[in-house]
């Protein structure tokens, strides 16, 4: 189990649990793997198998806590340890609930790694210079 969640939202439950299944599926770290370049590494044009080792391997679990802020934005990641889910926020298909709490966890381990940077530097895409950030 990757990420673990001891709210009682249930349709946050469930989103936990399909997220755990696909952070579990081999076919998710393949897919990973068969990105030949993401942007925005450090090191610059970090391998995509080493993102996937990172992400697979990560020895510790990730928690999803939850706050709630109707204008606010989907979730916030500050920390390694754990991210923050907007309960506001949830009025959308699973599918989507799910996609960002994978998103999130690929931040908290960002966030752990000190060696390897590899997600998006903010949220503004105006530019599309992060369209293809892990």
């Amino acid at each position: 189990m990757k990420l673990y969640f001891r709210g009682r939202n249930r349709k946050l439950k469930i989103a936990v649990n399909v997220a755990n299944e696909i952070l579990s599926s081999e076919e998710f770290y393949d897919k990973i793997i068969s990105e030949k370049k993401f942007e925005n590494t450090v090191p610059k044009g970090l391998d995509s198998a080493v993102i996937s080792e990172l992400l697979k391997n990560h020895p510790k679990r990730v928690y999803v806590k939850t706050y709630h802020a109707p204008f606010g934005a989907n979730a916030k990641t500050k920390r390694s340890k754990y991210f923050k889910i907007n309960t506001a926020k949830l009025k959308r298909p699973k599918s989507e609930i799910t996609r960002t709490l994978i998103h999130e966890y690929v931040h908290c381990i960002d966030f752990y790694s000190k060696e390897y940077k590899f997600t998006h530097k903010d949220n503004d895409n105006s530019q599309g210079d992060e369209d293809n950030t892990a």
